[in-house]
């Protein structure tokens, strides 16, 4: 039987997160994981939270078309989506760019530090791909 939440077409790629302590590498339970398509953190796409092993459930995002992703060139191959991971005792990590490919399962790692008190969340940036050539 066909699962009506899975998108046919070529043009999406799956993300889940992996979320885990920096310090002793165990996974962080009941982590919050938001997903969002823009840069200021406004429009919320997702939000999981991390099962007993870390991992958010898997979600399928729309990415360009598989064509882009053959050859390097000017058009970019995948789609970028921002995160934002919070739970309580941990500092929360933003993370800026994750790439998800059209028809390619990605997962998304995240370590989270044991919070000192006033810490100011940890920002990651992925760069682009180098099959994107801006």
């Amino acid at each position: 039987m066909d699962n009506p939440s899975i998108p046919r077409e070529n043009n999406y790629g799956t993300l889940q997160v992996s979320v885990i302590q920096e310090a002793n590498r165990k996974p962080v339970t009941n982590a919050l994981v938001q997903i969002y398509k823009d840069t200021d953190f406004v429009s919320l796409l997702y939000a999981f939270f991390t099962n007993e092993n870390g991992l958010t459930p898997t979600v399928h995002l729309p990415a360009p078309p598989i064509e882009y992703s053959l050859y390097p060139s000017n058009q970019k191959p995948y789609s970028e989506y921002n995160l934002r991971i919070v739970s309580p005792g941990f500092q929360t990590v933003e993370i800026y760019g994750t790439q998800i490919f059209p028809t390619i399962g990605s997962i998304q790692p995240v370590e989270m530090a044991i919070d000192t008190g006033q810490m100011q969340p940890k920002v990651i940036h992925i760069e682009p791909h180098v099959l994107y050539r801006p």
